[in-house]
């Protein structure tokens, strides 16, 4: 017992995977039954579709506000900005494969 040592890669592995799995059942719960009601209404249908994107950052942003030590709001920045980063990189890298193999 005593001073902890820094979290490792598994924690942040752990929190990010319950962070995308919690992400991933909104969508699935919320987003796409809403969807499927106001398929009509295209206009709205998109604002709520960039809307929703961002729940996957705040809820990231805010696991890392309850999990890292230290300064909160600094460790909710991180969290946040390193969810827009994921996000980005992947969008490139889905960019980058469809644009060299299909």
């Amino acid at each position: 017992m005593g001073i902890r040592e820094p979290f490792n890669y598994a924690e942040y592995l752990v929190l990010t995977s319950y962070s995308a799995g919690l992400h991933t059942l909104f969508y699935a719960l919320v987003v796409i039954p809403v969807w499927y009601v106001l398929r009509s209404d295209t206009v709205l249908l998109i604002r709520l579709f960039y809307a929703s994107l961002l729940i996957g950052p705040l809820y990231l942003a805010y696991g890392m506000y309850q999990f890292l030590p230290g300064r909160r709001f600094s460790s909710a920045i991180k969290g946040l900005f390193a969810s827009l980063l994921e996000q980005a990189a992947t969008q490139g890298l889905v960019f980058l494969i469809g644009y060299f193999y299909l």
